[in-house]
Order: structure tokens, then sequence, then C-alpha cells
């Protein structure tokens, strides 16, 4: 099993490789509110978003499903389930759900 301190270090690393690629890291950002991004980029860039936004809910019920029941397995559990509530219903924040 990794420790802590590597997991740490593996997804430091990680957020750093990400951010460096031209379509997900500061660059882009840069580019958008400079307008010097081309359609295609624009184009690339919305189906990449709406595929990965598109499949929190997946990920959300299989980390709830796979939880198990000690404290921090019900906390985890407990905050999907606010989560899902505010983003999904108008419960949550009181204003329409996305």
């Amino acid at each position: 099993m990794i420790t802590t301190d590597a997991f740490v270090q593996d997804l430091r690393v990680h957020i750093k490789r990400e951010d460096e690629k031209p379509l997900l890291g500061p660059s882009f950002y840069r580019g958008i509110l400079n307008g010097e991004l081309t359609r295609e980029q624009l184009k690339k860039w919305a189906l990449n978003l709406f595929y990965v936004t598109g499949q929190h809910i997946r990920a959300f019920g299989g980390i709830f499903l796979n939880t198990g029941l000690g404290p921090l397995d019900q906390k985890i559990r407990r905050h999907i389930v606010e989560n899902l509530i505010d983003e999904e219903t108008v419960m949550g924040r009181g204003d329409d759900a996305q």
C-alpha cells in the first residue's frame, strides 16, 4: 500500500504535469482571457469538459457504493449525498439544479 507522503508527492507531480498541458494549464486560461484561442481549440476544450463533467455522477455513485461502514466512510458518503443534493436539486442552494 502506498504511503500518504508518496501519494501526496505523486499527486503533486500529476497536477504539475496537467498544468503544463496546453489545453488544461494556465497558458490555456490566459489564452481564453486574451482571446487568443482558435475556434478548434475552444471546441476541443468544450468537448473534453463536457465528457469529464458528465462522468462525475457515475464516479460519485461508484465511490458511494464501495465505501464501508466506518466513521470516515460515513463522512464520505454524507459528503457525496450532500453534494448531489446541492448540484442536482433545488433543495441544496435554493436555486435551479444544474
